[in-house]
């Protein structure tokens, strides 16, 4: 059996200075997790129906079809600004008019490599041929 003077490991000494000023002794470490989605309650603390925050942004959980397939998914898109409810409310009104824009990941980089050429070339004076002689040999050599 160990005998040891003094504190116990998980005492802490007495200090008589306020909470605020005394200087904090441990280091937390920070954690990497993403945030999770949280439900969005209105002022009578109700969900509200497709509604979502992370963080400190809003999202807007809604059903819409698939850009490449045609066939409904579920999607969480981000709203900006203050009103969060008028804006779901609106991109709902804008996918049963068929004017949702499009929600998609961003393209690979050799569909994006090809569009960025084509783009180029079809431009009247934008960039002088060599240049886009010599971009294009950069873009072949990558790995595709």
């Amino acid at each position: 059996m160990c005998h040891f003077e003094g504190m116990q490991a998980h005492a802490t000494p007495f200090n008589s200075q306020p909470e605020a000023k005394r200087e904090k002794s441990f280091v937390s470490k920070p954690t990497h997790a993403a945030e999770p989605y949280q439900k969005v309650l209105d002022g009578r603390k109700r969900p509200v129906r497709g509604l979502w925050i992370r963080g400190s942004r809003y999202y807007a959980r809604i059903a819409v079809a698939d850009f490449n397939t045609g066939r409904k998914v579920v999607r969480r898109v981000p709203l900006a600004g203050a009103d969060s409810v008028a804006q779901m409310r609106r991109l709902l009104t804008d996918r049963e008019d068929n004017a949702m824009p499009v929600l998609k990941r961003t393209p690979k980089f050799s569909e994006y490599a090809d569009q960025y050429l084509d783009y180029f070339r079809t431009v009247k004076d934008a960039k002088r041929p060599k240049t886009l002689q010599t971009e294009s040999g950069h873009l072949t050599a990558l790995p595709r």
